[in-house]
C-alpha cells in the first residue's frame, strides 16, 4: 500500500510541473526557403546573423536564450554548423553551440546552446548568428523577401567583411527564449499605414500583427489617436497562433473630420483575447498617414504630329473611366517632334527627359517615373503608349502610397492678376535631392492653327501658359512637415478665363539624372469660379451664324437638343471671325 501511494505522489508531481514555455525571436516569421541566391564559392567558413535590439529583449528578462533555429536552403557540402550569441559581429561568443554533418538538414536546424544565456534586465543588443564550414560552392543561406532593419548580415569567407543585406530580405534565423516568465498575451504591431476613405471621415489601416505570446490570439482591441488624444477604437477578430504574424487591413470609423487631416496618427493595442497585453513595449506605434495620390501625366505633342491627336484621345478616354477619374492631371509640352505656336521654353527643356539623342511625339511621362527603356536600353520616363500600357502604368503608380498632400488656393487681385498659394505636407522625405514645387497655369480648348491628324472639332488642351520655374523651386519645410508657397501671375488678355486652371506638383530634381526626378504628388484647381463673375445663358448676337458648342474638356457637341450641364459656346460672326467663348448652362 505504501509503494502504491509513493507512485501516485510521483505521478502527480510530474504532471503538475508547468511545461517550459518558448518564444521564437526573429524576422522571418518561421519561414525557411529551399533555394537561395546567396552563398560562397570554394572551401571556407560562411557566417550570417541578425541583431536583436535591447527593447526587443527586455521583455524576456530572467528567461534564457537556450537555442538557435537556423534555416538552410541546402545542407550539401556542409560539415559543421555552429551557432553563437555576441555583442558585436566580430566579438567573442557569450554563448555557443554546434551540430555536425550527420545532423545538418535542409530546412530548420535547431541547435542548443551549451550553456543558456540568461537575459538580464539591462541587456545590451545581441547578434544571434551561425557559421558553417563548407567543402565546396553552395548557396545555403535561406532568407525571406520581407525586409527589416538589421535582419540580414552575412560574411562570405573569413577573409571578407560583414555585409548588411537587409534591403534584400530577412535571414531565416530565430533565437529561442525559454522560461517560466514568458508572456501569454503579447502582440506586436509593425508595417502600419493609414489611408483616408473618400467622402467620409473613416480611415483604412493596414498593419502587421505578430503573436509573441504563448496563447493563440482570437481578438485584438485597439485605439487610434492623434496628438496624444484618443479618437476612436477598433475590434479585430482573428486566429493567430503563437510565433506567427498576419497582415490585415481594417476600417476605423467615428473619427472627427480634423483627424483625417493629421500628418501622423498613432495606434495602440489595448486588449488581447479580452485580457491586458502583458508587454506594452511593442504595443504603440506612430501611423504614417497615406494620402490620395494624384498622378501627373505630361504629354509631348505638336501640330505637325499626325499621331498626337490619337494619344490625346487615349488619355482622355482612360481618365474618363471610373477607375481613374479624378486620379490624374495632364500637362502638355509642345515639343518633342517639332515646335508650334503654343511652345514655351520649358517645353523644349523638358525633352531632356527622353534620355536619348533624338526625340519624338506623341509621348507621355507618368510622374516622371522611369518605367520605360530607350532604344539603347537606358531607363527613361518617356514613352509612346496605347491605352493598355497607360492603364498598367497608372495602376502601378497609384498602388504606391504617398505620405504627402498638396492643396492650391488662388485669389484674383485684379482683372489681370492672380495670387496663388500652395500648401501641403510630408510625413517623411520622398527623394534624395531637395524637394521642389512646380506650378503651372494651363489653358484648355484652344483652337488649333493647323493640327495634323485631327478633325475640325479638335482643340488643344492642358497648354502651358505660365510656369514658376522649369525645374521647380526648392521647398522650405517647416518643422512639422508642412510648407507654404506663394506666387503671383499676370494673365494675358486673350486667354479665356473660363478655360484656365492651376496645376501644382512636388517631387525631386537631379540635374545629372533624368530618371531621378520623380513626382511625388499633384493637385489641380479650376479657376472658372475665381476669374469669372457668373454663368451666362446662351445668347445670339445680331448677324451671328450658328454657334459652336463644346464640353468643358474640349469635345465639340453636335446635337445641342436636350443638353444638361455646363458648356463653352464660341459664336461665329457674319464676317467669319470666331467670337469670345462664354460659359453657358443648359
Amino acid at each position: 500500500m505504501k509503494k502504491l501511494f509513493t507512485l501516485f505522489f510521483l505521478l502527480t508531481a510530474i504532471l503538475g510541473i508547468k511545461a517550459t514555455n518558448e518564444v521564437h525571436l526573429g524576422f522571418c516569421n518561421g519561414v525557411v526557403n529551399k533555394s537561395s541566391t546567396v552563398g560562397a564559392t570554394g572551401r571556407k567558413w560562411v557566417d550570417a546573423a541578425i541583431l536583436l535590439q535591447s527593447n526587443m529583449l527586455q521583455a524576456y528578462a530572467s528567461n534564457s536564450l537556450s537555442k538557435v533555429r537556423v534555416g538552410l536552403a541546402s545542407s550539401l557540402n556542409i560539415d559543421t554548423l555552429k551557432v553563437w550569441v555576441r555583442h558585436s559581429l566580430d566579438g567573442e561568443n557569450i554563448a555557443e553551440g554546434e551540430i555536425l554533418k550527420n545532423s545538418i538538414v535542409r530546412g530548420w536546424n535547431e541547435v542548443a546552446l551549451k550553456e543558456p544565456y540568461v537575459i538580464p534586465s539591462d541587456v545590451k543588443p545581441l547578434y544571434i548568428g551561425y557559421s558553417f564550414k563548407q567543402r565546396g560552392s553552395i548557396n545555403a543561406i535561406s532568407f525571406v523577401q520581407e525586409t527589416n532593419e538589421n535582419a540580414f548580415w552575412v560574411r562570405l569567407g573569413r577573409d571578407k567583411q560583414w555585409t548588411d543585406m537587409c534591403s534584400q530580405g530577412s535571414l531565416s534565423l530565430e533565437a529561442v527564449v525559454s522560461g517560466d516568465n514568458i508572456y501569454r498575451y503579447d502582440v506586436g504591431i509593425s508595417n502600419q499605414a493609414a489611408t483616408s476613405i473618400s467622402n467620409s471621415n473613416d480611415i483604412s489601416i493596414s498593419a502587421t500583427f505578430k503573436n509573441f505570446g504563448t496563447e493563440t490570439v482570437k481578438s485584438i482591441d485597439l485605439h487610434v489617436g492623434s496628438n496624444d488624444t484618443d479618437l476612436a477604437t477598433a475590434h479585430l477578430d482573428m486566429d493567430l497562433p503563437a510565433g506567427k504574424l498576419v497582415d490585415t487591413t481594417f476600417v476605423v470609423s467615428g473619427l472627427q473630420a480634423s483627424a483625417t487631416l493629421a500628418n501622423t496618427l498613432f495606434i495602440g493595442i489595448d486588449k488581447v483575447n479580452g485580457e491586458t497585453d502583458e508587454n506594452p513595449s511593442n504595443d504603440n506605434v506612430s501611423l504614417p498617414f497615406a494620402n490620395e495620390r494624384i498622378v501627373l501625366l505630361e504629354e509631348f505633342t505638336s501640330e505637325s504630329c499626325q499621331n498626337c491627336p490619337r494619344l490625346a484621345n487615349t488619355i482622355h478616354t482612360v481618365l474618363s473611366t471610373d477607375e481613374f477619374k479624378g486620379r490624374a492631371v495632364v500637362v502638355c509640352h509642345h515639343d518633342g517632334y517639332s515646335q508650334d505656336f503654343l511652345t514655351v521654353p520649358s517645353d523644349t527643356e523638358y525633352t531632356w527627359f527622353y534620355n536619348y539623342p533624338t526625340t519624338y511625339a506623341p509621348a507621355l511621362m507618368i510622374d516622371r517615373y522611369p518605367y520605360f527603356k530607350t532604344k539603347d536600353n537606358k531607363d527613361t520616363p518617356v514613352s509612346d503608349m496605347d491605352a493598355e500600357v497607360l492603364r498598367a502604368a497608372l495602376n502601378a503608380r497609384l498602388s504606391v502610397p504617398t505620405y504627402t498632400r498638396v492643396n492650391i488656393d488662388a485669389e484674383k487681385t485684379s482683372e489681370e492678376d492672380l495670387h496663388v498659394t500652395v500648401t501641403g505636407f510630408r510625413a517623411r522625405p520622398f527623394c534624395d535631392t531637395p524637394a521642389r514645387i512646380t506650378l503651372y497655369l494651363l489653358e484648355d480648348s484652344i483652337v488649333p492653327h493647323n493640327q495634323q491628324g485631327a478633325n475640325a472639332a479638335f482643340r488643344h488642351m492642358h497648354v502651358e501658359r505660365i510656369i514658376n520655374s522649369t525645374w521647380g523651386e526648392v521647398i522650405e519645410w517647416n518643422e512639422d512637415g508642412t510648407f507654404k508657397y506663394e506666387y503671383d501671375m499676370h494673365l494675358a488678355e486673350n486667354w479665356d478665363r473660363n478655360q484656365l486652371s492651376l496645376v501644382a506638383f512636388i517631387g525631386g530634381y537631379d540635374a545629372e539624372n533624368p530618371n531621378n526626378c520623380v513626382v511625388e504628388n499633384s493637385q489641380q484647381l479650376s479657376l472658372n469660379s475665381i476669374l469669372t463673375s457668373g454663368i451666362n445663358d446662351i445668347q445670339k448676337e445680331e448677324n451671328d451664324t450658328p454657334s459652336e458648342l463644346f464640353t468643358i474638356d474640349g469635345r465639340r457637341v453636335k446635337d445641342t437638343e436636350n443638353l444638361h450641364g455646363i458648356f463653352i459656346m464660341y459664336p461665329r460672326h457674319s464676317a467669319g471671325q470666331r467670337g469670345k467663348g462664354r460659359v453657358v448652362i443648359k
